[in-house]
């Protein structure tokens, strides 16, 4: 799940996916996609101050016997809702992102260089900003995911 680089320790991506389902608390809910987007997957959790969602957009070719390897993902817009919060009023969202540039190690190794710094390949942090949850509802802005990508929305009090 490592890659050790002059005795440093540098996350791969998928430790990264491992870290954003650990920051998720509370207990595990249901999550709906639409099926005009088949790409996209949804795993959710909340507790009394707290909720979660991870979205990846997945659509992997891993043909072995062929020796085919090729992602079919293609791009989507989401729109991550979420209803029956335990809490309303004033939120901070905080989004965190694994990409093909972001939290993933795999940018610099295929670049053929060192990453800068341990930091910049574990887990980023890509946005947080306030909004408000009404009546337990909470619609958040639309955000674009590429090839692969996996997202996590936390709201909290």
């Amino acid at each position: 799940w490592m890659h050790v680089e002059n005795s440093l320790e540098y996350p791969k991506a998928i430790t990264n996916a491992f870290s954003m389902v650990d920051r998720m608390t509370g207990t595990r809910k249901s999550a709906a996609v639409t099926a005009a987007k088949p790409d996209l997957y949804a795993l959710a959790s909340s507790d009394s101050s707290s909720a979660s969602l991870i979205v990846a957009n997945y659509n992997y070719l891993f043909d072995w016997t062929n020796k085919n390897y090729s992602d079919l993902t293609t791009t989507e817009n989401v729109t991550v809702a979420f209803k029956n919060l335990p809490f309303s009023g004033p939120v901070t969202v905080d989004r965190y992102l694994i990409d093909a540039q972001t939290s993933n190690l795999n940018y610099w190794v295929a670049a053929g260089n060192i990453p800068p710094s341990v930091q910049a390949t574990q887990l980023q942090k890509v946005e947080s900003f306030s909004a408000n949850s009404s009546a337990g509802s909470l619609a958040l802005p639309v955000r674009q995911l590429g090839q692969s990508a996996v997202s996590l929305w936390i709201v909290h009090q």
